[in-house]
């Protein structure tokens, strides 16, 4: 039931994005994966809210902030066992970062502190570096900024996959 139900979703999410022709195939891979993770209801919503905001984030580099935080803020409050010094470590460090580099956006920020909310410190380090280094491949790809939240998806989705297999 579930997954008909995360397969539904993501046809809309799909259909609402922002994807471009060559980001549709991606996508529908990406969204078709997720249908193989055993999940819950709140790591199908998480999925498909990385994928809806990635894709805004792919297309135009910002996503819609109201939209956004309140996406946050049902993660955040929906997180079953949530690791409290984890994501406040990635929020003060992240906004640190952001701020003395400004080549981090908020939303980059808070989506990292959201997930790490719900992860212990192994595994928010993995997803972290798993979305760095897909970013660091769209860098040497396509120079100019990288859209973090879309690298964030596929870290996530990688990660979700890997703990899928170690239990």
């Amino acid at each position: 039931m579930l997954s008909l139900v995360y397969l539904t979703a993501a046809g809309i999410c799909l259909a609402l994005s922002r994807a471009s022709r060559g980001g549709w195939f991606l996508q529908i891979f990406l969204l078709g994966l997720g249908a193989f993770v055993p999940a819950n209801w709140h790591k199908v919503f998480i999925l498909l809210g990385l994928a809806y905001f990635g894709q805004w984030d792919l297309a135009e580099r910002a996503v819609p902030a109201r939209l956004f935080d309140a996406w946050c803020l049902v993660v955040a409050i929906g997180t079953p066992h949530p690791h409290w010094a984890v994501a406040a470590a990635w929020l003060i460090t992240l906004g640190a970062l952001a701020k003395l580099s400004g080549g981090m956006g908020s939303a980059d920020v808070f989506a990292i502190s959201v997930l790490a909310f719900g992860l212990p410190l192994d595994h928010s380090l993995l997803l972290v570096l798993i979305a760095c280094l897909s970013g660091l491949a769209h860098y040497a790809w396509h120079h100019g900024t990288v859209p973090l939240l879309f690298h964030l998806q596929i870290a996530y989705l990688l990660l979700a996959l890997m703990q899928s297999g170690w239990q």
